[in-house]
């Protein structure tokens, strides 16, 4: 059921992976396309933000810092698992894997490559503050409207 809380949670989550993406682009090489890698994660954190923050807000506010850390998380893991399969698929075309069990497990070495790569002090406090706030800004609108 759409609600204000969904829609809130929704853009919490977008707008924070949007700011992290503009801070992670720049940390890959010069063939990393940032027009995808920005669509995706902004629509991974609209539907995370939808499907699992909106509908879990209301718990108060300590619950509140934990479903905005859960909310955070799981955008952070889609985000890394969505990039992993598309640069695997990109290299699969490419005759890079010698067959699918070899792509399949590509695709958690990339994972762990990209979250060494984003695994800087400057980018988790963003992580960690968006999701914090994300979570009591849905727990105010939850209290607000109900």
């Amino acid at each position: 059921m759409p609600s204000i809380t969904r829609l809130v949670a929704a853009l919490c989550l977008a707008g924070m992976a949007a700011v992290l993406s503009g801070m992670i682009a720049p940390l890959f090489d010069s063939g990393f396309r940032k027009a995808p890698f920005f669509a995706v994660n902004i629509a991974i954190g609209l539907m995370v933000g939808w499907q699992v923050l909106g509908p879990r807000a209301g718990l108060g506010w300590r619950g509140a810092l934990g479903n905005g850390l859960g909310g955070g998380a799981l955008v952070m893991f889609w985000a890394l698992f969505v990039h992993a399969v598309l640069l695997m698929a990109r290299r699969a075309m490419a005759h890079w894997y010698a067959g699918p069990s070899d792509a399949l497990i590509a695709i958690f070495d990339l994972m762990l490559g990209f979250a060494q790569v984003i695994a800087r002090p400057d980018i988790l406090a963003v992580f960690v503050l968006g999701s914090v706030l994300s979570g009591l800004v849905c727990a105010y609108t939850k209290a607000k409207w109900p």
